[in-house]
């Protein structure tokens, strides 16, 4: 009796164990496969390029660093005691208007010597102003807002802030679990991010977390859960939800600007469809911006085939784009 009352259970394991196992090897056929380590480029550098920062999780660590990307590039990076990567101001630019750019990996020449960045090449361009770097690798603009926030609280207020608007900012910027995996698997990872919450009242609040997201070990071996843990993710936040915050995001740099006299300069870095809605936001918002012509994916313009990060040339075109957009607003003209 026992036993005929275990053989429909036993059946429906059997028939149920079968089913996943033909699941899964039709998602392999497919070329899903289980979870693989993601992170972003490798970086090993003589010295720590990060430091705990209390506003942001953690900023750029003052020094002289040589670092090697990806196993294969080797550069210096040069970071001031004030966190801004060395721009080469001249001593015809010290003491003299600023000009801040705030981005990520992008604008902060990741992959690039300190003579490559767009900040150097601004600096050449506007030889009567200091151009200061401030851009954080792995940071969006949540970091942006609060970085400049906190530089004109301490008395430092440029004349000029430069913003980088990228479309893959957007989950960095609620620190969403979809990016934040990434920082699991390096070495010296910064241990908090911050970022910014949506709440009720459709304000902002900012708060700091932990950058290790948990993965369920049997992501490591079956594509069918690597599956469901990764729409998992996709579903933490809708497209709305982010672009929400980054409009309001865009809100209080226009507003922290302008009651410091501050020119914003937004460039777009990204040719997507989400890069057209970010547009239009600016454009309601009241504020112009600069769609950059430079296609960083193209390997023209990147790193490639060591790294995907832009090149000395579309760090120079980046700093060209930005000096026109100056001159066009007659912020200055040439001698």
């Amino acid at each position: 009796m026992k036993r005929n009352l275990f053989r429909p259970i036993l059946y429906v394991l059997f028939i149920s164990s079968f089913s996943l196992l033909l699941l899964e090897l039709f998602l392999r056929l497919l070329g899903f496969q289980p979870y693989q380590p993601r992170s972003s480029s490798r970086l090993l550098s003589d010295s720590p390029i990060f430091i705990e920062d209390t506003l942001v999780g953690y900023n750029n660590h003052p020094g002289t660093h040589h670092v090697l990307l990806n196993d294969v590039l080797a550069y210096t990076l040069t970071i001031h005691p004030d966190f801004s990567r060395e721009s080469m101001v001249g001593k015809s630019s010290v003491g003299a208007p600023h000009v801040d750019i705030f981005g990520c990996s992008f604008f902060a020449g990741m992959g690039v010597n300190d003579n490559q960045t767009i900040s150097y090449f601004l600096q050449s361009l506007l030889p009567d102003y200091q151009v200061n770097n401030y851009s954080i690798p792995g940071h969006g603009l949540t970091t942006q807002y609060l970085l400049l926030n906190r530089l004109v609280k301490e008395g430092k207020v440029p004349k000029i802030a430069v913003f980088e608007m990228a479309s893959f900012h957007l989950d960095r910027n609620i620190g969403a679990d979809q990016y934040l995996i990434t920082f699991n698997n390096i070495a010296e990872k910064p241990y908090q991010y911050i970022y910014a919450s949506l709440n009720r009242d459709s304000s902002l609040s900012f708060r700091l977390r932990d950058t290790y997201v948990s993965t369920p070990r049997i992501i490591y071996y079956s594509s069918i859960a690597n599956q469901i843990f990764n729409f998992k993710l996709r579903k933490e936040f809708s497209l709305e939800e982010k672009l929400a915050v980054q409009r309001l995001l865009i809100v209080r740099i226009k507003d922290l600007c302008s009651k410091y006299h501050i020119l914003p300069v937004f460039i777009l870095i990204s040719q997507d469809d989400i890069a057209k809605s970010t547009i239009s936001t600016l454009k309601t918002t009241g504020l112009s911006y600069i769609i950059s012509d430079v296609k960083y994916k193209d390997p023209t313009f990147n790193l490639y085939p060591k790294d995907g990060h832009p090149n000395a040339k579309a760090h120079r075109e980046y700093a060209k784009e930005i000096f026109k957009y100056l001159k066009k607003k007659g912020v200055f003209h040439e001698k």
